[in-house]
């Protein structure tokens, strides 16, 4: 399984688009709305709900920009060498530990996070994963269920065609 290739569909750049847009609006919601975790992704004991919100702001739209800098090398990649699902995974998980890295130098340099710089990396790579996985997994079912019905079109089309064709013209 993990050899197969992956699906065409995934690295489309309509679906990229589509899928960078999502990821980031639902990030920046998701982070600004239900605040996950109780804040211990980010420390914001003396931070107003404005300067929150522009701090994640730059940060879901630094993480978006790596994730769309990836996307396309990733694209690059796949129309040179197909990638298999082993190769697809580990470059999410690239990202994902790129991601983490560039949260943990922004909070920590820009933000002046006290936090030493390993306790907000390791928090960063076990919650960027869950902040990004709920967005892409729909994205991909979205993609998929797109796909399957172009297919299903074209095959009753072709079906319908070929029906026209053997039936006698009256």
């Amino acid at each position: 399984m993990m050899n197969q290739k992956i699906p065409e569909y995934y690295l489309t750049k309509d679906n990229i688009t589509f899928y960078l847009v999502f990821v980031f609006f639902f990030s920046l919601l998701f982070v600004n709305i239900f605040t996950p975790f109780h804040g211990a992704w980010y420390n914001i004991e003396h931070f107003t709900r404005a300067k929150l919100f522009t701090d994640t702001l730059i940060i879901v739209s630094s993480g978006t920009l790596v994730l769309a800098i990836s996307k396309i090398i990733m694209y690059q990649v796949n129309n040179r060498n197909k990638i298999n699902y082993l190769q697809y995974f580990s470059w999410l998980i690239l990202e994902v530990l790129l991601i983490a890295f560039l949260y943990t130098t922004i909070v920590h340099f820009a933000v002046h996070d006290t936090r030493d710089f390993s306790e907000i990396f390791t928090r960063a790579v076990i919650y960027v994963p869950t902040i990004i996985v709920i967005p892409s997994i729909i994205a991909h079912l979205y993609f998929s269920t797109r796909y399957k019905d172009e297919k299903i079109s074209e095959l009753e089309s072709a079906n319908n065609q070929s029906v026209a064709q053997q039936s006698p013209k009256e």
